[in-house]
């Protein structure tokens, strides 16, 4: 079991239903936050992790928000971190970073998420194939690497919908590319023990397969929210045999909601309602 496994569970267990996505666009952030360069970030993102901590399960950090900010952006992403390590030390960590490079590459980006952050996981792109996840599975054991599967964007399908089929193999064997990348996860997870996948809730048809190959595994969803996924779906569709193993990311609708703790009280009422008839 990965640290992201062993803190999510005991959250689940405690109540926690949600992932926290902290997604902090400056142009959205109140006056007094984003008018304060050194740390607004940072204190924004701590507000509203307060706001809502009762109610989650982990909070997920997107690199892309801070790395606009340069080295102030930086600064304050490692304080996040470090602040959610002290003050709430059972609560797993997301770096959502969508990696995807050679090897040798790809490892200094978990090097920055594990050792430099002390995240629990990571996003990966497989694009580049197994060579590129690997050596993250292999160095990180203790780690979650959440593998893109099938995102949640509207232009997802141009790529990820695409049929395909490995050398020497019949036509009639073609799957979707997104469906190769499940079974590979899959594949990996069996031999590694770390690997999850993410898959977006504006595709529940899609998440319905994906859990069908995966099994009990760990599923990242984003797209919850102001993305337009549908929340009951999604539960019915992503939750495992056990009714566990969803990682249900809501990022704006709360953040940036005028009362982000209703909100996400909100969530979790229909996280639990939905779990109800499972």
């Amino acid at each position: 079991m990965t640290l992201f496994d062993a803190k999510w569970n005991h959250r689940w267990d405690a109540g926690g239903r949600f992932c926290l996505g902290l997604d902090p666009k400056q142009d959205r952030m109140p006056d007094q936050y984003r008018n304060d360069r050194p740390y607004g970030l940072l204190k924004f993102c701590r507000a509203r992790a307060s706001s809502a901590a009762e109610y989650i399960a982990a909070f997920k950090s997107n690199l892309g928000y801070f790395l606009s900010q340069g080295s102030y952006g930086i600064n304050q992403l490692e304080m996040l971190c470090k602040h959610f390590k002290h003050t709430y030390p059972d609560m797993p960590i997301i770096l959502d970073c969508k990696s995807g490079d050679i090897a040798i590459s790809a490892e200094q980006y978990a090097e920055f998420a594990f050792d430099m952050l002390g995240a629990d996981a990571m996003t990966a792109n497989a694009y580049l194939g197994d060579d590129s996840l690997e050596p993250l599975f292999k160095k990180y054991p203790d780690r979650t690497i959440f593998v893109l599967c099938r995102t949640s964007n509207p232009g997802a399908g141009k790529y990820q919908d695409l049929l395909t089929f490995k050398a020497g193999e019949p036509w009639s064997n073609a799957r979707p590319l997104y469906q190769q990348v499940a079974w590979d996860a899959q594949e990996w997870n069996a031999k590694y023990s770390n690997c999850g996948v993410v898959v977006g809730a504006t595709a529940p048809e899609e998440l319905s397969f994906v859990r069908s190959i995966v099994g009990a595994m760990q599923i990242l969803l984003p797209g919850i929210g102001t993305q337009g996924g549908d929340l009951d779906q999604a539960v019915k569709n992503g939750m495992n045999s056990s009714r566990r193993g969803l990682v249900i990311n809501v990022g704006s609708s709360i953040i940036f909601a005028s009362d982000p703790k209703s909100e996400a009280k909100k969530i979790h009422t229909d996280i639990n309602r939905v779990l109800a008839t499972l």
